[in-house]
């Protein structure tokens, strides 16, 4: 069968997995389709689809459990990985961390040639 299109993939990283109960609640509000990619980068803890559940998220998501603690950047490579494995023709990936409420998802016009990275350094 055909795979679903996203045209956003939506990174979260994790460490502190109580964190969670804060950006994952948000997430699932959004009530748009994307594909959530989940990086826990805490070894001593396994995150499952359950608990990403009953927090609220009922869309797409894909879990990764780190085997060791790899760092923020390690983390968000191995989600550009994930993504482009799962959703190959997804036009924009948006990292967050996990004390981060991500509010809104509207993609902004901009030509294929264009590349930004944004950070809020709030």
């Amino acid at each position: 069968m055909f795979g679903k299109k996203y045209n956003l993939v939506v990174g979260l990283t994790t460490f502190d997995v109580n964190m969670l109960r804060i950006s994952v609640p948000a997430l699932g509000k959004l009530g748009k389709k994307f594909l959530l990619i989940v990086h826990n980068d805490n070894p001593t803890i396994t995150i499952t689809r359950r608990q990403i559940r009953a927090l609220g998220y009922r869309g797409d998501v894909r879990i990764i459990n780190s085997a060791e603690n790899v760092g923020t950047f390690m983390a968000r490579m191995a989600i550009v990985a994930a993504a482009l494995r799962d959703a190959p023709s997804a036009d924009w990936i948006v990292f967050c961390d996990d004390d981060d409420i991500l509010t809104d998802v509207d993609i902004p016009r901009v030509s294929p040639d264009n590349f930004a990275v944004v950070r809020n350094m709030a």
